[in-house]
């Protein structure tokens, strides 16, 4: 299952790597401030349940061995006690925080940072997104319990267990290069109080699919549900198996776009952020354009340029 920023895509593979199955349900974002990127948690829950019921169906009674779960990375939601949404999710490519970023950089020192957790102070870091709420939403951060990611918020209503895995999570700016929650972040934004999900190595199951779950994703009780890591995690781990291990570099293609550099060493820099690798040990290296696809969805929207197929922009560009 793949719960990504416009849809939430279940696939269904033999052992031999095939495709045997496939459904994608659409997840709505809204903006209901200029700069402003949200989306119901339910839509999350909605999306995947039906696109897994589609997938199972499709199978026609083959035996599926384990679930396992990739998704959008950075976006996060809170909590209630019950372990319900106090407000609609902020997602990754959300800047309301800008004035928020030089705030938190009063409050905390940029290098430390930089070099506990391998990232950047800035609006990417959900440190700057939660200050944001204690200024402008105090009552909902009141009444919020918990802070969760996509996948702890799946893991949760899959199996009862609130957790998230380290390849994945660490882009929020919220965990050191050890694998380690750092507190030190929701402290400088005023949220001492949220409790985090079980943090979980990559490819960990987080626990066994509910007989409700199973129920409503047409899936079999008790089955393993592995949280394999972030979408662009699980992208490199893919392309570093398919390069037998040695691929120099990868380049991913979708709303935005990203680059990475695997390597073996924990290094920091200016020029990218430091990503735990989904196999212990490893790390990328990362550079990201927010609007990649969505950039050029701009250009084609502004310059008017259906009479040149994808195809011919690609022969055109190679000479620029």
């Amino acid at each position: 299952l793949d719960c990504s920023t416009t849809s939430s895509t279940a696939i269904a593979w033999d052992v031999a790597g095939r495709s045997v199955a496939h459904a994608s349900v659409p997840i709505a974002t809204t903006s209901p401030a200029p700069g402003h990127a949200e989306q119901d948690p339910e839509a999350w829950w909605s999306a995947s349940v039906e696109a897994l019921r589609r997938c199972s169906v499709a199978l026609n009674g083959r035996q599926v061995d384990a679930l396992g779960i990739t998704f959008q990375r950075e976006t996060f939601t809170l909590l209630d006690q019950h372990m319900e949404p106090v407000r609609p999710a902020i997602l990754w490519y959300d800047d309301r925080a800008v004035e928020h970023v030089a705030q938190l950089r009063d409050r905390l020192d940029h290098e430390d940072v930089l070099r506990t957790t391998g990232k950047h102070l800035d609006i990417t870091a959900t440190a700057a997104r939660l200050l944001w709420l204690r200024q402008h939403e105090p009552a909902v951060l009141d009444r919020a319990c918990y802070l969760a990611d996509v996948p702890a918020f799946l893991s949760q209503r899959l199996t009862g267990h609130l957790a998230t895995v380290v390849c994945g999570v660490d882009t929020t700016g919220l965990v050191t290069l050890d694998g380690a929650w750092w507190p030190a972040p929701l402290q400088a934004a005023g949220c001492p109080q949220l409790k985090l999900p079980r943090l979980l190595p990559a490819l960990t199951v987080a626990g066994e699919l509910s007989p409700v779950a199973a129920g409503l994703c047409a899936l079999p009780a008790g089955l393993p549900v592995i949280l394999a890591g972030g979408d662009g995690h699980c992208f490199v781990h893919a392309a570093l198996a398919l390069a037998g291990g040695k691929a120099g570099a990868t380049l991913t293609l979708g709303t935005s776009a990203i680059l990475g550099i695997p390597t073996e060493q924990a290094l920091t820099g200016q020029a990218f952020r430091t990503l735990l690798g989904c196999t212990p040990g490893t790390y990328t290296l990362e550079s990201v354009i927010q609007c990649g696809s969505a950039t050029l969805s701009w250009f084609d929207d502004v310059f008017d340029t259906s009479h040149q197929t994808a195809a011919e922009w690609d022969t055109l560009v190679q000479d620029v």
